[in-house]
């Protein structure tokens, strides 16, 4: 099928940036996309699939990706200025990092992230995150704003820690994993609430920090904790079992 390349600057204002194509939309990595109040919609109606280099800035718009996306090289989504949504609804593969920035805005990743090609690194900020499948990635993971998660794993398979930076809350049952190195610590900084099953598990020598109340809204189902060294700051409420396996409990 036809294929799109861009390899320069792309610039709108107010108006819809729209890129699509029936083989696939390639942004290489000399590439920009930047909108003042305008949306950004990539493969919206054809069905080719989306290759990923440069940025994507936007001061007022959305950012909507409906294609399965490779990251070409380590590749940023920037709404925060305008606090723009981003959605992304298909897979998302490629050795590299992947920054998305949204502001007060929202972001929701739909689909496998990493399942046919490790992530480098994820790196998401924004008022709200929604997570509908898994994330594997071979080094850090960091999720700063509330988040969502709903029967999905969270896997630092190779290195790497896992970091969720504001509130919790599980729709479904929720596995997290390191590597277990020295460093690989998973760390939740907010509340955590939903009658769900959460296992984290940081290996032989990875931490587990948890720095505010579990269940105290809704109760968990379980919790299932295993790591070098589990540290709890404040109360764990379930409605059934909970495990701790490590060498300290502080």
């Amino acid at each position: 099928g036809s294929t799109l390349v861009v390899n320069d600057a792309v610039s709108a204002g107010t108006g819809i940036v729209s890129l699509d194509a029936l083989g696939s939309v390639t942004l290489g990595a000399a590439s920009s996309i930047t909108t003042t109040n305008g949306a950004v919609n990539i493969g919206a109606v054809l069905a080719g699939t989306i290759n990923l280099g440069g940025t994507l800035t936007t001061t007022g718009g959305a950012v909507t990706l409906d294609r399965p996306l490779t990251l070409l090289n380590d590749y940023t989504i920037d709404t925060s200025a305008g606090n723009g949504n981003v959605t992304i609804t298909d897979t998302i593969n490629g050795g590299s990092l992947l920054t998305i920035t949204a502001g007060l805005g929202q972001i929701d990743l739909q689909a496998a992230v990493g399942g046919g090609v490790a992530l480098a690194e994820v790196d998401l900020s924004a008022a709200g995150i929604s997570l509908d499948a898994d994330v594997l990635t071979t080094g850090d993971q960091t999720y700063t704003g509330a988040l969502t998660l709903a029967n999905i794993t969270l896997d630092s398979a190779t290195a790497g820690a896992i970091l969720l930076d504001g509130a919790l809350t599980l729709t479904g049952g929720v596995d997290i994993s390191t590597a277990g190195g020295g460093g690989d610590d998973i760390t939740l900084t907010g509340a955590v609430d939903g009658a769900q099953v959460l296992t984290l598990d940081a290996g032989a020598l990875g931490l587990i920090d948890l720095q505010a109340a579990v269940g105290g809204g809704v109760a968990l189902a379980e919790v299932d904790l295993s790591a070098a060294g589990i540290s709890l700051d404040a109360d764990v409420l379930t409605t059934g079992d909970q495990t701790y396996s490590d060498r300290n409990i502080t």
